[in-house]
């Protein structure tokens, strides 16, 4: 999911009531600082809030306290109270650093695909076939509709009451830690299919 700026109570909410969040051992989350994006994967299981950075330059830190109040909304719209204790903050300390300042988008896709499939993260990145391969599986219903699909608008707005009412209040602070990405995502050491983004390496679904 992105994380939304305009009626962010709303547009989670929506996510949530869909998804069902809690369901999911993780939930893969790209959040923008104005001029960089970046993606926090949710491990619900291990209680981390996991911060994949392709630009360690830019600090993600103002960003946190947004993830935390997604996490809280995830246990909001299940109706379910959220403990703190146990969660903490982890940077992945040899995310592969982007070659210029303008194809962070292309690592944060890159990077989601590698965790959904289990395959190790990217080590280089060929930038024009992997934004052709982006283009081409883009897709554009939007959350509002696909939701409304499934569920019924007393379920929406249910979900929508429950997040707007913590949504304003101070969220808790996590420790924060250092960990490697292959164990973060116990993913063996092996090469990666993505050094050259070929397209046999990226069939499949949608990101």
């Amino acid at each position: 999911m992105t994380c939304a700026t305009r009626r962010p109570p709303f547009q989670l909410a929506c996510f949530i009531c869909k998804t069902e969040a809690l369901n999911y051992d993780n939930l893969l989350i790209i959040s923008g600082t104005g001029s960089h994006w970046v993606l926090f994967v949710v491990d619900f299981k291990a209680k981390r809030l996991i911060s994949i950075n392709s630009l360690t330059s830019t600090t993600v830190e103002n960003l946190v306290e947004g993830e935390i109040k997604i996490i809280q909304a995830c246990y909001a719209v299940a109706q379910k109270e959220f403990n703190p204790e146990g969660w903490t903050v982890c940077e992945c300390n040899d995310v592969p650093q982007q070659t210029n300042s303008t194809d962070c988008v292309v690592h944060v896709a890159l990077n989601a695909f590698s965790i959904m499939n289990s395959i190790p993260i990217a080590k280089s990145v060929a930038y024009k076939k992997a934004r052709n391969w982006l283009n081409s599986i883009l897709t554009t219903d939007t959350t509002v509709e696909r939701v409304m699909k499934t569920k019924s608008k007393d379920q929406l707005l249910c979900a929508v009451a429950n997040v707007e009412k913590d949504w304003s209040c101070d969220c808790p602070i996590f420790p924060r830690s250092n960990k490697f990405f292959s164990g973060l995502f116990e993913i063996k050491d092996q090469p990666t299919l993505w050094d050259k983004c070929e397209d046999e390496h990226r069939q499949g679904g949608k990101v």
